[in-house]
């Protein structure tokens, strides 16, 4: 009698997690659904703000405006994701692995010679100046610090802004073009 017991209540325990797993694998494709969605609206985004950046003369071989302005819903993406996908040393080791914005780098980057450029001293991936703050080889790079540096850095646009701008022709076009 014991046995059987102990069978049927192995039975159900697998089918119980059979339930689970299938439930996680329904969750993740709604999931992936809307994170596919969200996506596909960001990349819009990235089109229309294109658009701004060539009419205001820049050249989109060198760069774009992505950085710099966001609507509200890819803020607070980008944002949650810096916070809950890395630990502040990562952040810290990421950082201080882009030697190429540090200070010193930067600095060294506006000196018209190169011989000037040979006699700096600055940040060069190998180790960093003792005024760096990533001279550090360990550190942390609190929230409060990625959400200031978020908010100091970002301009944050929505569609309507981009119509004002831009034009309602144009930017209603695009969001067409991509069936938003």
């Amino acid at each position: 009698m014991r046995i059987l017991k102990k069978k049927m209540l192995d039975d159900l325990s697998n089918k119980i997690k059979i339930a689970e797993d299938h439930t996680k694998e329904i969750e993740e494709i709604n999931l992936n659904a809307e994170e596919k969605e969200k996506l596909k609206r960001f990349d819009v985004y990235h089109v229309i703000r294109m658009e701004k950046y060539i009419r205001n003369g820049g050249d989109p071989t060198f760069g774009n405006l992505d950085a710099y302005e966001q609507t509200a819903e890819e803020f607070e993406y980008h944002l949650s994701h810096m916070l809950n996908d890395y630990a502040p040393e990562s952040r810290y080791y990421q950082r201080k692995e882009m030697y190429y914005f540090h200070p010193s780098y930067i600095e060294m980057e506006k000196l018209a010679y190169w011989e000037d450029r040979a006699k700096s001293n600055y940040c060069n991936g190998e180790h960093c100046v003792p005024d760096c703050p990533f001279y550090e080889e360990n550190g942390r790079i609190e929230d409060e610090q990625v959400v200031k540096e978020f908010i100091d850095n970002t301009e944050i646009l929505e569609i309507d802004d981009y119509k004002r701008e831009l034009g309602e022709e144009f930017v209603n076009s695009v969001l067409k073009d991509w069936n938003l």
